[in-house]
């Protein structure tokens, strides 16, 4: 029989603020120094476009991404795969 391991990272930070985001980076296994805070664009579509553009485009795919709104919980979604 086959093993199934799974295992979760998880940043914890101060409280979520709107329009920010902590971001770490990882190859591999290893995260590589602290959370790095970028601006985020108030409009989801020019998020979605910014963080594609700024993919590799050799090894791009698909991209997700998920606005929330903290206060209610609503949010908007896109999705980019570049097959469709």
């Amino acid at each position: 029989t086959g093993r199934n391991h799974t295992e979760t990272l998880e940043y914890i930070g101060a409280e979520p603020e709107l329009s920010r985001v902590d971001g770490v980076t990882c190859r591999g296994l290893i995260f590589l120094g602290e959370p790095d805070r970028v601006e985020i664009p108030a409009d989801i579509e020019e998020l979605t476009d910014e963080i594609w553009e700024a993919l590799d485009p050799d090894n791009k795919i698909s991209l997700y991404v998920r606005y929330v709104d903290l206060a209610d919980g609503t949010y908007e979604s896109r999705i980019i795969n570049k097959y469709m």
